[in-house]
């Protein structure tokens, strides 16, 4: 889980890097974009991971339900917590951020579960 944070991370700067020189030109990127960038860049472990796990149909489906889930509640918290993100879809794309993490760590839990059976 640590390196999917690193990963995000690192997918946060280089698309930082990227509204940053395309604003010297004239181009600002959308930001759902950026973040959905900064999210598959974080998913490389958790794809390596899942093609070696056993049981992928159910772990494919509660990682799918956990992002879903996760994304859901921290959209709603931050736009209720920030009422100048109702108007835009930043609370979903930051829902989005946290839960991509949050999802590493339930497919974590799931392999070591499956091993250990």
């Amino acid at each position: 889980m640590v390196s999917t944070v690193l990963l995000e991370l690192v997918g946060l700067a280089i698309a930082g890097a990227v509204a940053l020189v395309g604003r010297a030109f004239g181009w600002l990127p959308d930001f759902s974009s950026l973040v959905l960038l900064a999210g598959v860049a974080a998913m490389g472990p958790a794809i390596e991971r899942y093609r070696v796990g056993p049981r992928r149909l159910l772990a494919a489906i509660t990682t799918l339900l956990s992002l879903a889930t996760v994304t859901v509640l921290v959209a709603m918290a931050a736009n209720r917590t920030f009422s100048a993100l109702d108007d835009s879809d930043a609370g979903f794309l930051i829902g989005f951020l946290v839960a991509v993490p949050a999802t590493v760590a339930v497919q974590e839990w799931l392999h070591n579960r499956a091993d250990a059976s």
